[in-house]
Formats: C-alpha cells, structure tokens, sequence
C-alpha cells in the first residue's frame, strides 16, 4: 500500500473520532500496522501536522504497533 493512501485513511478516522469525541487536539495516537508497512511515527506526525496543524502538532505522541494483520489496514486503538 502506498503510505499516502494510508496517511489519508488514517488521517480521515483520526479527524471522525476526534470530532466524535469533541477533541481540540489530539495527544496520544496509538495504532496497529502490517509488519511489513513502512511507516514511522515521525512521518506521520509531519503528515498529520501539514494536514491539520490545530489539532495535531509537537504535543500528539504516536505509537506505532506492527503485528501480522491485513496490509490495508490500520487499526486505531488510542486517540485522546
């Protein structure tokens, strides 16, 4: 999968939750990956913060799990 796809999907759940859960700002993101993806908490947090520099910025902290689970998917277990 192509990390800007999955930059996107993830991007779009954090920003469904966040308004579901009437969050300012996010942060702690924990998430679950393929084993095999290529996606460092660091990268994302750019993404994130290009994307969305109110509610994602130097305060979010991610932590990014890999298991053997569907390669197009990411599992979201924390937002707060």
């Amino acid at each position: 999968m192509n990390n800007s796809i999955l930059y996107e999907n993830i991007y779009s759940a954090l920003l469904r939750l966040a308004e579901k859960n009437s969050l300012r700002r996010v942060n702690n993101i924990k998430i679950l990956v393929n084993k095999n993806i290529d996606i460092s908490e660091k990268d994302l947090l750019k993404y994130l913060k290009i994307e969305n520099n109110i509610l994602f910025g130097e305060w979010t902290s991610i932590d990014i799990e890999k298991d053997e689970i569907e390669i197009i998917k990411a599992v979201i277990k924390v937002v707060d």
